[in-house]
């Protein structure tokens, strides 16, 4: 990425409702690099920057799942993608979208199915049908090009939504969750899937949440920065380094007396980062959101006591990584 370059994502008091209903109250991130993994639920982000609709969970659907249906925009503030306006949709032309499991027409062949996404996005008929069988190649799908949508597993689903994200040649793709709930052969398929489409192109994907070890990990790892996002926006961000793979990463909320407890967790070799925002939550006036990486082997209990002794009022204690 060339270093004049917008950031790949850029939000600045960002608000965005389904419908009629905030569902996002006050995003303020920018991003660095050009592979950039967003870690907690990003339902609504994304599809304000996808521009599908949400549509209603399901008894098939994951935990998680949007409890919202409905169109999502944002209605004040700034968000974009690639230095592009989100909400006059002025990105929609240089970006390739992944959702995460949407419907796809069970009776539709992959190959149809990859050239009808690419003649939405502007594509010639001739050049459509050579950029899907290409984008399919690069996944990985091109043996399965003239199997019906509705025959394939999990895996050959979330490869089949990469090639239908770079069937136009995009600058950037945005990928939802590619590895949720995969294992094993499946998850190195659609992780294989995602190496190749990405290459030469900026990548914006997301984790439900990571674990130490696992390819959701590896993921983690080859980005080149890390942004947690919790219920009031960004809680902690930063490039794969500054989260040590071996150690359990929590965020905590913090009420009350929070210079005592970090003094006290140092005492206990422990480092208290403040998060890039010191976000208010209902019921928690003035409190502050932090993180604290507790080495291998350590519980949880060194911070309850540091806080205990410094007084302070620890109202949240969530993992982030670990």
């Amino acid at each position: 990425m060339a270093d004049d370059s917008p950031p790949l994502l850029f939000a600045r008091s960002a608000r965005v409702a389904v419908d009629d209903v905030i569902a996002i109250e006050d995003l303020s991130v920018t991003t660095h690099g050009d592979r950039v993994l967003l870690v907690g639920d990003v339902t609504v982000l994304f599809a304000a920057l996808s521009g599908v609709p949400l549509l209603a969970a399901s008894s098939e659907s994951p935990a998680g799942e949007p409890a919202l249906a409905g169109e999502a925009r944002v209605v004040s503030g700034e968000l974009r993608l690639c230095g592009l306006d989100v909400g006059e949709q002025a990105h929609l032309g240089v970006v390739g979208f992944a959702p995460l499991d949407p419907p796809v027409p069970k009776a539709m062949s992959c190959i149809a199915y990859v050239e009808w996404a690419a003649r939405l996005a502007g594509v010639k008929p001739r050049a459509a049908n050579e950029l899907a069988a290409s984008a399919l190649g690069k996944v990985g799908m091109l043996r399965s090009a003239a199997r019906m949508c509705g025959t394939l597993a999990v895996a050959e689903r979330r490869a089949l939504q990469i090639a239908k994200a770079i069937a136009h040649d995009p600058q950037a793709i945005v990928a939802e969750a590619p590895l949720d709930r995969l294992e094993g052969e499946a998850a190195g398929f659609v992780l294989g899937a995602l190496a190749a489409a990405t290459e030469g192109r900026r990548a914006l994907l997301s984790a439900h949440r990571i674990e130490p070890g696992s390819t959701e990990g590896t993921m983690a790892r080859s980005a080149t920065q890390l942004v947690f996002l919790g219920e009031t926006g960004v809680v902690a961000e930063g490039p794969p380094a500054s989260f040590a793979s071996e150690a359990r990463v929590y965020r905590l909320t913090v009420a009350s007396n929070a210079d005592a407890l970090r003094g006290a967790l140092e005492t206990r070799g422990l480092r208290l980062e403040e998060g890039p925002s010191a976000e208010r939550r209902a019921g928690t006036k003035g409190a502050i959101h932090f993180t604290v990486a507790l080495p291998p082997g350590t519980t949880t209990a060194p911070v309850l006591e540091a806080a205990s002794e410094a007084r302070s009022a620890v109202v949240e204690m969530v993992p982030l990584l670990g």
